[in-house]
């Protein structure tokens, strides 16, 4: 065996033992780890590969791990009834059969979010890094607590219409259409057609407002980019209308682009209240893709398995957490509760029963006031209803 070669199998012998306890260990790491195990210099380029023959020592070939992929499915509906595993094939002319893409919903993950979940999924794909290309897609929605909660992924191998509708077609079939839902995605043309095709008007469609400005920063520039994040934040009608015609107002030609290109909600103004999350970007997307950033590279089966296994373990923990919580709040937003009404200088004229008039100066020195019920639990500047918990006034 020549040198190359034996140094590769020396390196995969080693990983494979590391990779046995740690199987997302990226390349990086483990040549860190290995190097610092034993006393020698190894280039990245050679643990890489070896990582892969260790994997396929560990996992079986690419090609086996798609074969493997029924077996999950079969293990999953069996030893957790109720949820959705579907696999998709196609056809080609010559009478082979090849896989094109995958669904899976955990049914414990899909009641919690029915049960303890506001209706609320950003959903979002994010690129494979293994041996095939191809797409992961989740639905992710977020917990009292405002942690990620993953309600279902899948994958496929382009952010085509028709895969996205196939995604959200599974998903739908899933979770139903709650009250109140909210999706939340990029600008993505595939999936927002997609969005409108499956749940059609029964969802409130938002648009990641990140997005949305890195797209309008490629054809406007100058003074009406300083009224783009407040409109998206406004809370009221009164509001967004005063920086919309800023807008005009600055830069006329944005107007017809945001129209053509945007179509999907992305102020709070325009948010229904139904769902109580205020969020005008889609990060609880990107907070699933970092997530599971590691497992990309595995072969699909071992892919696919890792990532529930990562849901059992934090569905585990947040089980524990919740078992030692007392009293009917989250105590994550009587902090928060606690932090906005610190040192506040209001003045509050009573109106009878729970009603009253606050007001107060800006940092200005600018005169406000809004008028709070906090029977009907609103704020004429609009937080309260939107996020679902008390704004300052």
């Amino acid at each position: 065996m020549k040198g190359k070669e034996a140094s590769k199998v020396w390196i995969a012998d080693r990983a494979k033992e590391v990779l046995k306890s740690n199987p997302v260990m990226g390349a990086k790491k483990l040549k860190d780890q290995l190097e610092q195990q034993f006393p020698i210099k190894l280039s990245y380029n050679k643990v890489w590969e070896g990582r892969q023959r260790a994997l396929v020592g560990l996992h079986g070939t690419w090609e086996d791990s798609f074969k493997m992929l029924w077996h999950f499915k079969a293990e999953l509906e069996a030893t957790c009834p109720g949820s959705i595993v579907e696999i998709h094939c196609k056809k080609k002319k010559d009478g082979r059969v090849y896989f094109s893409r995958m669904f899976v919903s955990i049914k414990a993950c899909v009641d919690g979010f029915l049960t303890g979940c506001r209706p609320y999924l950003g959903v979002d794909s994010t690129h494979l890094t293994g041996k095939y290309n191809g797409q992961l897609a989740a639905a992710t929605a977020i917990d009292g607590h405002n942690w990620m909660y993953p309600v279902a992924y899948g994958i496929f191998y382009k952010e085509t219409k028709a895969d996205w509708t196939w995604f959200l077609m599974q998903l739908k079939r899933s979770i139903g259409t709650p009250h109140g839902l909210t999706i939340h995605t990029d600008a993505c043309k595939g999936l927002e057609t997609a969005v409108h095709k499956v749940f059609q008007d029964k969802v409130e469609h938002r648009e990641c407002f990140r997005h949305l400005m890195q797209n309008f920063r490629k054809h406007f520039e100058g003074d009406v980019l300083k009224y783009m994040w407040p409109c998206a934040w406004a809370c009221t009608a009164k509001r967004h209308k005063w920086l919309w015609d800023k807008i005009v107002e600055n830069c006329p030609d944005a107007v017809p682009y945001l129209e053509a290109e945007h179509k999907q909600i992305w102020s709070r103004a325009k948010f229904s209240g139904e769902c109580k999350v205020d969020y005008v970007n889609n990060n609880i997307s990107e907070c699933f893709n970092s997530w599971i950033r590691e497992t990309k590279g595995l072969p699909v089966d071992a892919f696919m398995d890792t990532i529930r296994g990562m849901i059992m373990e934090k569905i585990a923990i947040r089980q524990h957490i919740a078992e030692r919580l007392e009293g009917p709040i989250l105590p994550s937003v009587i902090n928060e509760l606690k932090m906005k009404s610190r040192n506040l200088k209001y003045t509050i004229k009573a109106s009878g029963g729970l009603k009253a008039e606050v007001s107060g100066l800006t940092k200005d020195n600018y005169p406000w006031r809004h008028a709070v019920d906090l029977d009907m639990k609103t704020c004429s500047c609009g937080q309260w209803q939107i996020s679902g918990k008390p704004c300052t006034h």
